[in-house]
C-alpha cells in the first residue's frame, strides 16, 4: 500500500481506499511517539546523522537506528575449574560486592551440567551472570574494582569467559 502525503490517499494495487491523514504535523507526532517507545533515536541536523551510523545498526535506515548496547541485556557465561582453593576463597569472598556494584545478578552457580544433546565443552562448574545492559556488563569486565578479581582468577583457575547479548 502506497500512502500519498500530499492527499492523504492511499492507493492499493486492486482498487482505491481512502486513508485521511489530516496533515503532516499528525504523521510527525506518530513518528515521535514510535521514537520515544522505541527508545530510537531521530537526529535532527547532520551531527545527529553522523553519530548515528557510528551506532551498531540493526537494519533500520542510516538516521533511524536504535542503540542496542543501552537495551539489551549483557550476559557472561563461565566454566570455571578451580586449582587454588585459597584464590578460590578470596574471589568468592569479593565477586558478590563487585557485581552487585554494577547492577549485575549471578543467575545461576552450579558444580556441573547434565548434557540431555550433543557435547558439551562445559567441564566444570558452570557460571552465569546477567547485567541489565550490554554496556553495563563491559564496563564491569574492564572495571578497577574487578581487576584485582581478575587477576586471582587467572591465576587460581582455568576458566572460559564468554560474553553474550539477549533479552
Amino acid at each position: 500500500m502506497v500512502i500519498g502525503l500530499v492527499t492523504g490517499e492511499a492507493h492499493s494495487g486492486q482498487g482505491r481506499e481512502s486513508i485521511h491523514l489530516t496533515t503532516i504535523p499528525t504523521l510527525v507526532f506518530i513518528a515521535l511517539l514510535l521514537g520515544y517507545y522505541l527508545d530510537i533515536d531521530v537526529p535532527q541536523n547532520d551531527v545527529g546523522k553522523q553519530a548515528s551510523r557510528q551506532r551498531i545498526d540493526r537494519g533500520h535506515a542510516e538516521w533511524f537506528s536504535i542503540d542496542w548496547r543501552r537495551t539489551m541485556a549483557g550476559y557472561f557465561l563461565v566454566d570455571i575449574e578451580w586449582t587454588d582453593a585459597e584464590g578460590r576463597a578470596r574471589y568468592v569472598e569479593a565477586i558478590g560486592d563487585v557485581v552487585a556494584a554494577y547492577d549485575g545478578k549471578f543467575l545461576a552457580s552450579v558444580p556441573e551440567v547434565q548434557v540431555l544433546e550433543g557435547e558439551s565443552p562445559i567441564k566444570n562448574r558452570l557460571v552465569l551472570l546477567r547485567f541489565p545492559t550490554a554496556e553495563r556488563a563491559l564496563e564491569w569486565y574492564r572495571s578497577e574494582e574487578y581487576a584485582p578479581l581478575h587477576s586471582i582468577r587467572e591465576q587460581s583457575a582455568r576458566t572460559n569467559f564468554v560474553f553474550f547479548e539477549g533479552d
